[in-house]
C-alpha cells in the first residue's frame, strides 16, 4: 500500500474517528445478518441494483479516503425504479478490496450501515443497521447485510454507508472508475446524515448488489397533524403554537408595523386589527422603507415547514375573512428561513376582491381569482405541496375546495420556511388605506404533513397514492 495513504490512515482516522464513532452510533440501532459471502459477487435478482465491476479501482477515488473506518463513512448513492407499489430493501452487499491494516483481518469486530434518503447534497438517516455478531474481515470478499426489510419509494434517491467499529483497523472498499453505474456514485456521508462529500469528477462507484423485491402494497406513510385546528381555542394553546410579528422583527414590506396589542385570540378566532398610527412612527426597516402609517397584527408558526423527502407531502389550510379595501393587504403564505426565494402564497389579497395564490424560485408564477364577499364571509384557502424529485416541487392552490392553480417550482426542497398570516398595508395594495381601523379574521388552520420515514416502525394505514387522495379531497 501507497505509504502516504497508509500515514493518512493511521493519523487522521484513528483517535478522531473512534471518538466520532462512539458519539454518532449511540443512537439506537437494528441488529442485523451480516456474513462473507466469499470472492464471488451475489447472485443478482430481477429487481436487484448493482455494480461488480472492480475496473479502474482506487484507494482514494477523486482523493477520498475510501476506506471502511472513515468518517464520514465511505458510500453509495442509488435511484430506486418505478414500480407503483415501491420496493423493500432486503439485503446490502458490499466488496472490500484490500490495502488493510490494523486488526482488520484478525480482530473480530461488529460492524454498522446505514440507509439515508437523499435530497440534492443532503442525506437523512431513514434506517442504521449493527451486526448482530462479530466478524473477522477477509480482504477482497463479499460482506452481505441481510433481513432489512426496509421499505423504499419509487424513483428515489437513497444511498447506503458502512462502517467498521474498530477504527484503528482499516480496509478500503472496492470501486470502479467511469461511471459504470449511471444512477448513483460513490461518497462519504456522515454517519447521522447531512452534507455528503461527492467525488470532484463524479465517476466512480462502489462496488455492491443491493437485494430488492417490489412491494406488494403501496408503500406506507404517518399522516401528521401538527396543527390541528384547535390551536385558536386559547391563549396558551396559541402560544404553544404560534408566536407574534415577523421571524424577522415588527416590519416588512408595507406601511405597518406590527403590535401584538393588535392580535386579539377569542373563542377559536384571531382577529388582527389595523389601524392609523397617532403619531410618526418613521420608515419601516424593511424595502422599500415605506412610512410607518398603521399599526397591525402577524402571526407565524413556530414549527417550520420542510419539504423533504422524508416529508414529502405538506397539506396547510385554514379559513378566513380578508378585507379587501385599497390598502389592505392579508395574507396567508410561506417564505425561506435562510434566504428568499423560496415563496408560496396560499391567499394573497392585494386591495381588490382578487385571490393571489403564488410560489417563487426567482421566477413568479400565480393566479388571481375573484372571491365573492372575501371580507363578509369565511372562505377556506388551501396549499397542498408534494415533493416531485430532488429539484421540483408541485404546488396545487384551493379556494373552497376548488383547486384554481397548480405551479411546479424549485428552491423548496429541502428548504425549511416560515409560515405566516399576517395583515400589512399599502405597498402592493395601494394607497391611501383605510382612515379607520379594519380587521382580518381567521381559524381553524391546519397544517398535516406526510413522513415517509415512519413507514419502518410500525403499521400504518394508508399508502402515498392513497392518502394525497384523501389529502386533495377532505
Amino acid at each position: 500500500m501507497n505509504q502516504a495513504v497508509n500515514y493518512l490512515k493511521k493519523v487522521n482516522f484513528l483517535v478522531p474517528a473512534l471518538c466520532l464513532c462512539l458519539c454518532e452510533v449511540a443512537r439506537a440501532q437494528i441488529p442485523a445478518s451480516l456474513s462473507d459471502l466469499g470472492a464471488a459477487a451475489p447472485r443478482l435478482g430481477a429487481n436487484d441494483i448493482a455494480q461488480v465491476s472492480t475496473s479502474g479501482y482506487d484507494a482514494t477515488p477523486d482523493g477520498l479516503n475510501y476506506y471502511i473506518n472513515n468518517s464520514p463513512a465511505c458510500g453509495q448513492t442509488f435511484t430506486t425504479g418505478n414500480a407503483p407499489t415501491g420496493y423493500e430493501l432486503n439485503a446490502v452487499s458490499i466488496r472490500t478490496a484490500g490495502d488493510g491494516g490494523g486488526e482488520i483481518d484478525s480482530a473480530p469486530q461488529q460492524y454498522y450501515l446505514w440507509i439515508y434518503s437523499i435530497a440534492g447534497s443532503n442525506a437523512t438517516v431513514i434506517a442504521s443497521y449493527i451486526s448482530e455478531k462479530k466478524l473477522v474481515l477477509v480482504e477482497n470478499d463479499w460482506l452481505q447485510w441481510r433481513g432489512l426489510a426496509l421499505p423504499l419509494l419509487p424513483n428515489r434517491h437513497y444511498a447506503f454507508a458502512m462502517r467498521n467499529t474498530i477504527t484503528s483497523s482499516w480496509e478500503s472498499v472496492e470501486n470502479a472508475s467511469s461511471d459504470p453505474y449511471p444512477g448513483g456514485e460513490l461518497v462519504l456521508v456522515p454517519t447521522g446524515g447531512g452534507t455528503i462529500t461527492f467525488g470532484s469528477s463524479h465517476a466512480y462507484d462502489a462496488t455492491f448488489v443491493l437485494g430488492l423485491s417490489v412491494s406488494n402494497s403501496q408503500p406506507n406513510a404517518v399522516w401528521e397533524t401538527l396543527v390541528d385546528g384547535s390551536s385558536f381555542g386559547t391563549a396558551g394553546a396559541f402560544r404553544n403554537k404560534w408566536a407574534y410579528n415577523y421571524p424577522w422583527g415588527t416590519d416588512h414590506n408595507g406601511s405597518a408595523r406590527m403590535d401584538q396589542t393588535n392580535v386579539v385570540v377569542a373563542g377559536g378566532v384571531v382577529t388582527l386589527t389595523s389601524s392609523p398610527t397617532k403619531a410618526d412612527e418613521g420608515v419601516s426597516s424593511s424595502s422599500p422603507h415605506l412610512p410607518v402609517r398603521y399599526n397591525s397584527g402577524t402571526i407565524y408558526l413556530k414549527q417550520q415547514i420542510t419539504i423533504s423527502p422524508q416529508f414529502p407531502i405538506w397539506d396547510i389550510a385554514g379559513q378566513f375573512k380578508a378585507p379587501t379595501h385599497k390598502g389592505t393587504w392579508p395574507a396567508f403564505w410561506m417564505t425561506g428561513v435562510n434566504s428568499w426565494p423560496p415563496e408560496s402564497d396560499f391567499m394573497e389579497f392585494k386591495g381588490s376582491s382578487g385571490c393571489n395564490q403564488n410560489t417563487y424560485d426567482g421566477k413568479w408564477q400565480g393566479r388571481i381569482t375573484a372571491v365573492s364577499g372575501a371580507e363578509a364571509s369565511w372562505h377556506s384557502y388551501r396549499m397542498v405541496a408534494t415533493l416531485e424529485d430532488s429539484k421540483n416541487v408541485d404546488f396545487r392552490y384551493f379556494i373552497d375546495g376548488i383547486m384554481e392553480t397548480e405551479q411546479v417550482a424549485t428552491t423548496f426542497v429541502s428548504s425549511p420556511c416560515w409560515l405566516i398570516i399576517d395583515y400589512q398595508m399599502e405597498g402592493s395594495s395601494g394607497a391611501p388605506g383605510p382612515g379607520t381601523s379594519t380587521c382580518f379574521l381567521m381559524k381553524n388552520i391546519v397544517v398535516k404533513r406526510e413522513n415517509m420515514f415512519e413507514a419502518a416502525h410500525g403499521t400504518v394505514t394508508n399508502g402515498v397514492d392513497e392518502m394525497f387522495v384523501q389529502s386533495i379531497g377532505h
